[in-house]
């Protein structure tokens, strides 16, 4: 005579539990978490496996598409108008850079001696100046197409050379205090000038450039802060 047994009962997986309830609270947004960190659909194929789930329902879903957001371009009358306003800053050379491509790590990185050649009218790119967490790092473009030569129009020429005076006058006046790093973008005394230094300066000239050519547009997004 055969006895009916209990079937046996397993242990409740919280892996799949989890998954599962974090799936009802959050739904969909929950799911496409999981699957981004690269493990959610697997605990789920797991569970089934293990006959703890009836079925993978990550399966059933579709993430959603990610679309990019339109970075803002700026009007020819923006340009000209934040040209106007950031005159005379001590920096305009850094900015006119930034609106000729460059990114900001790599006007930080362009040195004088090595990249730029104003008899020849050109720039080099070579490197970039960045901050990883909180240190200040230089390094190579990641791809062939990021170290590049670029020929100067007369307007960057002339800011370029309005910036190397400046910067003579402020070593004279510093004497042995001031820092002879090279590089084109330095503070009064001839050190680099800060990552972020840089994207306040020139978030206010942008700021106060688009006030100008339009007292509505305050707040809108900063192009040359890249």
């Amino acid at each position: 005579m055969s006895v009916l047994r209990p079937r046996r009962q397993h242990p409740p997986d919280h892996r799949a539990t989890g998954a599962t309830s974090h799936t009802a609270a959050g739904g969909l947004q929950a799911l496409t978490g999981l699957d981004q960190e690269g493990n959610g659909d697997s605990e789920l194929e797991t569970a089934q496996a293990e006959g703890l789930i009836v079925r993978n329902v990550a399966k059933l879903v579709t993430p959603p598409r990610y679309v990019p957001a339109e970075r803002g371009t700026w009007t020819a009358d923006e340009v000209r108008s934040f040209l106007r306003t950031a005159a005379e800053d001590r920096l305009h050379a850094a900015w006119r850079l930034s609106l000729y491509g460059l990114r900001r790590g790599e006007v930080l990185g362009l040195r004088w001696d090595e990249d730029v050649d104003l008899d020849a009218g050109t720039l080099s790119v070579r490197r970039a100046r960045v901050l990883v967490e909180v240190t200040v790092i230089e390094q190579e473009p990641k791809t062939r197409n990021g170290v590049r030569t670029l020929p100067l129009d007369e307007a960057l020429a002339g800011a370029l050379r309005a910036l190397r005076t400046t910067q003579a006058r402020e070593r004279l006046a510093a004497g042995e205090g001031y820092e002879a790093s090279g590089h084109v973008v330095v503070d009064e005394l001839g050190a680099p000038v800060h990552p972020e230094v840089v994207l306040r300066r020139v978030r206010a000239a942008v700021e106060a450039g688009r006030a100008a050519a339009d007292p509505s547009a305050r707040g809108v997004g900063t192009r040359p802060c890249r």
